[in-house]
């Protein structure tokens, strides 16, 4: 995007493709976030990672991922100064893919632009 942003309302929110988050919960998640950033853009795949991480997008909301998905992401992400956890904020571990993961990730560009997606994404059911 050029400019730092801070807050959901002016980020560009980057997805594969809104199919992947199933009904229920993941849909009513992804749809809180999505309502909530200035514009969301599909169809990246690992190429939205990498332009978080270069800083020419803001965030990135995925589902239904496998570990090959995330896993060499993640140090590329931190390296680059942003953030990617899990939906609940944990970290992304090979061992806590099944139990605490889910294939759940986000990405984001700044502490603030997380916090504010963990706080729309996280919940006390694990759904």
């Amino acid at each position: 995007t050029g400019d730092i942003v801070h807050n959901l309302s002016d980020a560009m929110m980057y997805t594969t493709d809104p199919q992947m988050f199933r009904e229920g919960y993941e849909l009513e998640r992804f749809t809180s976030i999505r309502d909530a950033v200035k514009s969301p853009v599909y169809g990246g795949d690992c190429y939205s990672y990498a332009c978080v991480a270069s800083g020419y997008a803001d965030l990135v909301v995925e589902a239904d991922l496998g570990v090959y998905d995330y896993a060499a992401i993640v140090p590329v992400i931190q390296g680059a100064g942003g953030y990617i956890s899990n939906w609940e904020g944990g970290d992304l571990h090979l061992d806590k893919h099944d139990t605490e993961c889910h294939g759940r990730v986000v990405a984001a560009a700044n502490h603030e632009l997380w916090t504010s997606a963990i706080d729309l994404l996280s919940s006390d059911t694990d759904g």
